[in-house]
């Protein structure tokens, strides 16, 4: 049986995370480096060395990239921060750090968004050989990129690399995609493999949501308390075509650590 991770929300040390993570027996693991002040951890030699030796049990763990970097916006602050947070991923010993491609609103389309993202990733891409990029599909409407699918196709055009990624369930039934039924999930990965190619896709975000369908709301909800249900994500996880894919639960920020284990049990129990 295929077992999923978790994102494990960060305190005061980064070590804390993959401590946690041990003891929940996850296979894999994601986390912020920003704590849930919206800080980013001091981090000490003695707590980086803490963590890279725990971590020599894990083979891909995902560090996920601040909300408020947007690589699509003009201000130059966010390629200063997406390098300090790939600088520090580096250190930590992190095989994948998720993405969201951003918003167009400072432009005056949103293919002109994308042509600036495009260009941000190619200089990333180049010089970031240690840490795999992954672009997650996101949930809002109008100018946000990412969440049609076919924006990850003309973000593609425009890069030299080839682009990975991760799929987020919720954001995709919150846009418009009905994966809650058997054929619109069969619809939506038949889109997926033509368009960015299943062999692509290296992190399942496994996440339910409150939202109704094509709401354009990422709100996630507890796993079995949202619209999609412990059903459609068992499906989901256990797909044919994404089984062998990492998945993670992302629950509220307000979750317990008794609904964290809960959901993770639900899972990896059976």
């Amino acid at each position: 049986m295929k077992k999923v991770g978790l994102h494990i929300r960060l305190e005061d040390r980064i070590s804390e995370v993959i401590e946690k993570a041990d003891n929940l027996n996850l296979p894999t693991f994601q986390s912020f480096l920003v704590n849930n002040s919206g800080k980013y951890i001091k981090l000490t030699e003695e707590d980086a060395r803490n963590f890279v030796k725990l971590r020599k049990k894990y083979n891909n763990i995902f560090l996920h990239s601040s909300f408020w970097i947007n690589l699509a916006s003009n201000r130059s602050y966010n390629l200063r921060l997406i390098k300090k947070e790939l600088e520090l991923a580096k250190k930590l010993k992190f095989t994948h750090m998720i993405i969201h491609p951003g918003s167009a609103k400072e432009h005056e389309s949103k293919e002109h968004g994308i042509d600036l993202l495009a260009k941000r990733l190619n200089k990333i891409l180049k010089e970031e050989k240690d840490i795999t990029i992954l672009l997650e599909n996101t949930a809002h409407g109008k100018a946000t990129i990412g969440n049609d699918l076919l924006d990850f196709e003309k973000i593609q055009n425009k890069v030299d690399h080839q682009l990975k990624y991760c799929l987020d369930t919720a954001h995709a039934y919150a846009y418009g995609y009905d994966i809650k039924k058997p054929t619109g999930l069969e619809d939506f990965l038949n889109l997926v493999e033509t368009i960015i190619g299943i062999k692509n896709v290296e992190l399942i975000h496994l996440n339910d949501t409150t939202e109704a369908l094509g709401s354009k709301h990422d709100r996630h909800s507890v796993p079995g308390e949202g619209k999609l249900g412990i059903r459609t994500l068992k499906n989901i996880l256990e797909h044919p075509k994404l089984n062998k894919i990492d998945a993670v639960l992302e629950l509220p920020p307000k979750a317990s650590d008794e609904q964290e284990v809960k959901a993770v049990n639900i899972f990896n129990q059976g």
